[in-house]
């Protein structure tokens, strides 16, 4: 059966439906067509005005005809919904029908194929999208949690072990920030030295945070993975020996601290992190005789692990 010839029976059908009086949407219509009957009716329409919902069920029931060509019973509810309608289109004997949520009752010729594609052809209304059918409900934009991004900026004081002393450095980093995690990316830099043995590290990393409280002060807990540059340098009494070793690699860290102000604009956040790096340092260098005369390669035979620890104080905006 072709489109216009369904078409036109169907506007035959749903004009004895379309005519009857105000409230009495729930008559129906019937004729035989093909091997079978096809019948469609308003089933319920409270609230509207019943010349448009008299049209929007006149355009539902032709495109019912068409797709089912001539055949089955079927009946189409219309019902407001604040400032939307609920269109909703049953089979006789199927246990439900399928229904789209509308901008109003414009939105009902581009809804009514859909709901008779998906209802004669047992579908659900997902599977009947199309780049040119969507229907306001299915493209509104959605609601998400609220969450800002945050740039940082901040000092680094560095205790890295190894008798090396203390030192200092700096952070830049951005985070997504929501009101119980975050996400933060960051670089770090620090060295620190106390005349005989220097430590540097460099990492770039990422990972969460957790926040304990929703509080405007909120303690938290976070960990993540880095990409971690570490190197170390000693030095002996009166320049006896000298070695050093450095070294790109993984590695993973682990952090506690407070954030402050997080009911304003900025945010300060102090910390103290741990970075644990997935590899040893090996140093090796030279070692000069008494008189400083002869020199000769030297290679310490254990291997030196470094566990950097930094205490932050970072500014975000």
């Amino acid at each position: 059966m072709s489109r216009q010839s369904g078409l036109v029976v169907a506007a035959g059908l749903v004009s004895v439906a379309t005519v009857a009086a105000p409230g009495a949407f729930a008559a129906g219509v019937g004729m035989q067509q093909g091997s079978g009957a096809f019948r469609c009716g308003a089933t319920e329409a409270p609230g509207l005005p019943s010349e448009d919902v008299a049209t929007a069920v006149d355009i539902v029931c032709r495109e019912l005809a068409f797709v089912s060509e001539g055949v089955g019973a079927f009946s189409v509810s219309v019902r407001p919904l604040g400032g939307s309608v609920v269109l909703m289109v049953s089979r006789a004997g199927a246990p439900e029908g399928r229904s789209l949520v509308l901008d109003g009752l414009r939105e009902v010729p581009t809804a009514a194929r859909r709901l008779a594609e998906a209802v004669v052809r047992a579908q659900g209304v997902e599977e009947t999208q199309r780049v040119d059918n969507l229907v306001e409900s299915e493209g509104r934009e959605l609601v998400t949690r609220s969450g800002t991004v945050k740039f940082g900026l901040g000092v680094v004081g560095l205790f890295a072990g190894q008798g090396s002393g203390t030192g200092a450095g700096f952070s830049l980093g951005f985070a997504y920030d929501t009101p119980s995690f975050a996400v933060p990316a960051t670089l770090r830099f620090a060295r620190s030295a106390d005349g005989e043995r220097e430590v540097g590290t460099f990492a770039i990393d990422t990972g969460g945070r957790y926040f304990l409280s929703r509080r405007d002060t909120s303690p938290f807990v976070g960990g993540g993975l880095s990409v971690l540059y570490l190197s170390l340098s000693e030095q002996g009494d009166d320049y006896r020996f000298y070695r050093e070793d450095s070294h790109w690699g993984p590695g993973l860290y682990a952090e506690a601290g407070l954030q402050l102000l997080r009911l304003h604009r900025g945010r300060l956040t102090a910390s103290v992190r741990a970075d644990f790096p997935l590899y040893s340092l090996r140093p090796e260098g030279y070692e000069f005789d008494v008189y400083g005369e002869d020199t000769r390669p030297v290679r310490i035979e254990e291997s030196r692990y470094l566990v950097p620890i930094t205490f932050g104080l970072t500014m975000s905006f």
